[in-house]
């Protein structure tokens, strides 16, 4: 299904869920503050324009950005992404989720893989070539991002991959999650110390949220039952 669709001031305009999810002609996102907007694939351009603080995932054609600040992007584009005037603050990243559908709505707009120029953005004005405006985000950064829904499709992985830094990087994780877990296991804790444990971890893990400003996107997650119906339809 092919649609043209608008996001502005935070309201995503849409009638079923599979229709956010799925294939679109051409996305504008205007206006918006302070949240993630997951898409679809986008067969033309993704435009984002008088946002701040958002975050954009998705594949597209062409991603092109204006007076944008703080702003960071993941995306799968075969086109250079193009900066316009008024941008600070722009972060750059690899694409980073997949839903069981993906793969499908990407050959619905004829996006591949490959090439893949996320990283290699193209300059309208002078100001915006200045590094102090825009920037590649390090591995040491980055993480993936899972969508919560469950969906029929064949998609298992990333499309394409991650680039190799990002991958070193999330296996590193990977493994100093697993030894934290070992020596948690190892350590002969008695019932109460591992409730002592717990509630410690706890405690960090809510202090790391409120530093990091990463509570914000936990309670995006949290729909009423209204909302939840309204989706539904």
């Amino acid at each position: 299904m092919f649609c043209y669709q608008s996001i502005w001031n935070n309201q995503l305009y849409q009638i079923r869920k599979k229709v956010a999810m799925g294939s679109k002609r051409s996305v504008t996102v205007e206006k918006c503050q302070n949240t993630t907007v997951i898409l679809g694939p986008v067969q033309t351009v993704l435009h984002v324009q008088m946002c701040s603080n958002v975050k954009i995932i998705g594949v597209c054609q062409r991603l092109s950005l204006s007076s944008t600040k703080d702003c960071t992007f993941h995306t799968l584009t075969p086109t250079r992404p193009i900066f316009y005037s008024g941008n600070q603050g722009v972060v750059l990243a690899p694409f980073h989720i997949y839903y069981s559908l993906l793969e499908d709505h990407m050959a619905q707009t004829g996006l591949a893989t490959l090439p893949n120029c996320w990283d290699r953005p193209f300059f309208f004005s002078m100001e915006s070539s200045d590094h102090h405006i825009w920037r590649i985000m390090s591995p040491q950064e980055f993480y993936v991002f899972v969508i919560p829904f469950e969906m029929e499709g064949d998609t298992a992985e990333i499309p394409g991959g991650l680039p190799p830094a990002y991958t070193k990087a999330m296996r590193q994780r990977q493994q100093k999650i697993l030894m934290w877990q070992k020596t948690v296991k190892n350590a002969g804790l008695t019932r109460e110390q591992r409730k002592q444990f717990q509630e410690l971890v706890e405690m960090k893990f809510k202090e790391w949220l409120i530093k990091t400003e990463n509570r914000q996107q936990l309670d995006s997650l949290v729909f009423s039952v209204d909302s939840v119906k309204q989706v539904s339809i």
